[in-house]
């Protein structure tokens, strides 16, 4: 049986060559005491191993800094789980981060499976998805921030049906890997 882990949490479990994903505590509010942000070194170390993947080779020097938000909030009526941005130009002086990202405790603790934890999984498909934003411009060396490859509602699928290039794509990459029938 092999443990790794991250501070005081258990990420993955593996015992006989199998693995299991693990819990990972989100703050509760009274964490947070009178800040916005908290520092959590099993964060940094999930961000650390997604950024590992050879998919975000290209963008390896970039600093990114993360950390647990008290509050995600909405964003056009959807929850906001996380989120990437730009550093600022006062904050990458005084720190020399490139990027700073924020996990929205408040929502994920609504989202728990076993009191006050989330699985592994979810947190690393949040941080997965935040550095898909990161695009490097090889014609000026620039890592920069870039949209979602796709954005659509379900209603306008069943009314519409794949009317546009990217929901075909989208389709594709589904059944490529079997995640609906053809």
């Amino acid at each position: 049986m092999n443990t790794q882990e991250t501070g005081e949490h258990v990420v993955k479990l593996t015992i006989d060559d199998r693995t299991f994903d693990m819990p990972v505590m989100v703050p509760d509010d009274a964490t947070f005491a009178d800040g916005d942000f908290l520092e959590d070194a099993l964060l940094e170390r999930m961000l650390k191993a997604e950024r590992e993947r050879d998919e975000f080779a290209d963008v390896a020097a970039v600093t990114i800094g993360i950390r647990w938000k008290r509050i995600g909030g909405k964003e056009r009526g959807n929850l906001r789980l996380a989120q990437i941005s730009k550093a600022s130009p006062i904050l990458h002086h005084l720190t020399d981060l490139d990027f700073v990202v924020w996990v929205a405790a408040d929502h994920l603790r609504r989202q728990t499976e076993v009191a006050g934890m989330v699985f592994a999984r979810l947190v690393e498909a949040i941080l997965y998805h935040e550095l898909c934003h990161l695009a490097y411009e090889p014609e000026d060396g620039v890592v920069s921030l870039k949209g979602h490859d796709f954005e659509g509602f379900i209603q306008e699928i069943q009314t519409h049906g794949l009317w546009k290039e990217e929901l075909t794509r989208v389709k594709n990459t589904m059944q490529q890997l079997n995640m609906f029938e053809k």
